[in-house]
């Protein structure tokens, strides 16, 4: 009996307030998708200053199955050219309508299911590039000149 008391208050309880949400803040945060499907994102900020075109597309032609989410807060000016990009690759993109949630995240390129990437930000992105190279060791001048010279000949 005490089971079915649980179970009558659960299906109230989902009436009430709706069927239970797995990550809640980490949908309102990632137009309502969560971090593990997430191929890459845009801050507003990088929307309106239009970055990003690049990476982007590589991460359209990344995603197999999938869609771009777009922040409906964002005028619609500066949504166009990355809406152009969707179209152009054949990914389904929705515009994301939340009074509730306050996010910075301006885009989303989303996987139908989970990829778990560590970096997918711009910001991630460009970090690990700089660091790549301030890894990679120093070359003084004499060794340039003979890579460029031997570079030559082959």
């Amino acid at each position: 009996m005490n089971v079915t008391k649980n179970k009558v208050d659960e299906i109230l309880q989902s009436g009430i307030h709706g069927p239970k949400e797995l990550k809640p803040e980490e949908r309102k945060r990632f137009l309502g998708t969560i971090r593990e499907r997430v191929e890459g994102a845009l801050t507003a900020g990088e929307v309106y200053q239009k970055k990003g075109h690049k990476e982007i597309e590589s991460w359209i032609t990344t995603v197999k199955k999938g869609e771009m989410l777009l922040n409906g807060d964002i005028d619609y000016a500066y949504l166009s050219p990355y809406i152009q990009l969707a179209i152009k690759h054949h990914l389904p993109y929705t515009i994301v309508e939340n009074q509730e949630a306050d996010t910075n995240i301006g885009l989303v390129v989303t996987h139908a299911d989970a990829v778990d990437k560590p970096q997918i930000g711009l910001d991630d992105i460009q970090k690990e590039k700089k660091k790549s190279h301030s890894t990679s060791p120093k070359q003084g001048l004499l060794s340039k000149i003979k890579r460029k010279l031997f570079k030559n000949k082959k």
